[in-house]
């Protein structure tokens, strides 16, 4: 994805060995609403952040996407360090404990997600910390009984149109067919 103006952007997409590209324009709204033009097609768009994880709807259809980066633990709510069992350079199976939190007198223990090596503990015994705080940054170490996956599959991703390939007068004619047999179904006389 490149950044090609204040709001445009140009997307390409990898297909098996085809390229294909996208030009998308942003429209905000407001801070939660706007639209999104894909190749000149519009799209209606609803988003909400909630720490590092944004949630995005595109005409309707939910998207969960994560900003954070992978080995990142992160604290569930805001806590006060308790245990830190592990140090910077040890290895840790899948669902060993890492780290020990306390939040309104309760304990939590948080479990390594894979096997792997810690390679970051920015907190310490003691430490205060807010919700979504980095606890530690593990780095996956590979499984040798792990069996090797198959070829990745493509998918065909259905793109609409490039501005140059439809003509307006019919991208604008099938919107309005669109548009009437959207209100055909509706009791307009009521």
């Amino acid at each position: 994805m490149a950044r090609v103006g204040a709001t445009r952007f140009r997307v390409a997409i990898e297909a098996g060995e085809d390229v294909r590209t996208a030009d998308v324009v942003l429209d905000r709204f407001d801070h939660h609403t706007g639209q999104i033009l894909v190749n000149g097609f519009p799209h209606s768009l609803l988003t909400g952040t909630h720490g590092p994880i944004h949630l995005v709807e595109v005409d309707g259809v939910a998207h969960r996407v994560s900003r954070d980066e992978g080995g990142v633990v992160r604290s569930p709510a805001p806590a006060l360090v308790v245990a830190t069992p592990v140090e910077v350079g040890d290895e840790v199976e899948a669902g060993a404990p890492i780290v020990v939190l306390e939040s309104m007198k309760m304990e939590t223990v948080l479990r390594a997600p894979f096997k792997a090596r810690l390679k970051e503990r920015p907190v310490s015994v003691g430490s205060q910390v807010p919700t979504g705080a980095p606890l530690m940054r593990l780095e996956p170490i590979a499984d040798d009984e792990a069996e090797e996956t198959g070829p990745v599959e493509t998918v065909e991703l259905d793109l609409p149109e490039a501005n140059g390939t439809a003509p307006a007068l019919d991208r604008l004619a099938r919107g309005q067919e669109d548009l009437r047999s959207l209100l055909l179904g509706f009791d307009v006389d009521r």
